[in-house]
């Protein structure tokens, strides 16, 4: 191209950036065009205390000017390189940005918008304390997965409901035992996330999960005659099933509730899947809060049967 007809060019990309035809002016730009009056590159630095935002302004800034026909350089001088992940995380992944993942380190996300995402807990994990680019979360903790609910053609809530089915009224008691037993399956970590609660960390659902594990969980594991050891080993199954995809993590304590509380719609409701030491109102048996919050919490997907519940363990 001439000079004379790349400076018509340039003018004509001008006038279409004047105008507020973006892609007409790069598309011009692209053809060989050079702005006649181009101005000075315009540095913009950025030095204040950690946490204030600077890396996430400075990309979104970055991608806005961009967007415009700008030619942007970004310079990071941190040592984190924050600025060229989360750059390099704007791109977006196929099938989306994942609203949750876990990473490889069994700790879990939660997304925070354009790319970026917060630990879903931090308390007591240095470095976890402000969020992180996709890209930065594959390269330092991956591979990740997204968490997702049973992935299609899992037949999982078949066996679960097979198992269910044989166990009768020992349901509840088995599911409790099979949990305990699959958090036994992971190592024990103080301040970590727990592998079977690391989709939804934080939530009550999960806190209720660990805490029904350890407690009525390890206590029924020591008494056989109230459980069917099958049963509690296949649904233990399962849900390490869940979490060990490498495709895809299967959150579990919304899910299982889910799943239970339909199969007890299906069965007839909470008196034919727990035992008489289960029941709201027994004198012999476990403690109210107990039961309340067994049924509160595995009866959460039910339609039909959660309300009569939480009446009756209320009187």
């Amino acid at each position: 191209m001439t000079k004379q007809n790349q400076s018509r060019a340039g003018r004509r990309a001008r006038k279409a950036q004047q105008d507020g035809s973006t892609a007409q002016y790069t598309e011009l730009l692209r053809a060989g065009g050079k702005e006649p009056d181009a101005r000075p590159a315009v540095p913009i630095a950025s030095a204040t205390p950690g946490g204030e935002g600077k890396t996430t302004h400075a990309v979104d800034l970055r991608a806005g000017l961009a967007e415009y026909g700008q030619r942007v350089v970004l310079v990071d001088l941190d040592s984190q390189n924050d600025a060229r992940l989360s750059a390099a995380s704007q791109e977006e992944p196929a099938g989306g940005w994942p609203y949750r993942l876990v990473d490889a380190q069994w700790q879990g996300w939660l997304t925070a918008g354009n790319g970026l995402y917060r630990a879903s807990s931090s308390l007591n994990r240095p470095g976890l304390e402000e969020p992180w680019p996709y890209a930065r979360i594959v390269a330092e903790r991956g591979p990740v997965r997204p968490v997702n609910h049973p992935v299609e053609g899992d037949d999982s809530t078949e066996r679960l409901a097979a198992l269910w089915d044989k166990a009768g009224r020992k349901a509840v008691a088995s599911t409790l035992v099979a949990l305990y037993r699959a958090v036994l399956r992971f190592p024990a970590s103080l301040y970590g996330p727990h592998p079977l609660t690391s989709g939804r960390e934080g939530s009550w659902e999960s806190a209720r999960l660990l805490n029904l594990a350890y407690t009525v969980g390890g206590d029924l594991d020591d008494r056989p005659k109230r459980f069917d050891p099958e049963v509690a080993d296949g649904v233990a199954d399962v849900l390490e099933g869940w979490v060990r995809r490498p495709e895809t993590y299967t959150e579990v304590a919304e899910n299982l509730a889910g799943i239970f509380g339909r199969y007890a719609d299906r069965a007839g409701g909470w008196t034919k899947v727990a035992d008489q030491w289960l029941q709201p109102g027994a004198r012999a048996g476990h403690d109210p809060d107990t039961v309340f919050a067994v049924g509160s919490w595995l009866l959460l997907g039910s339609s039909e049967h959660l309300q009569a519940f939480l009446d009756s363990a209320h009187r």
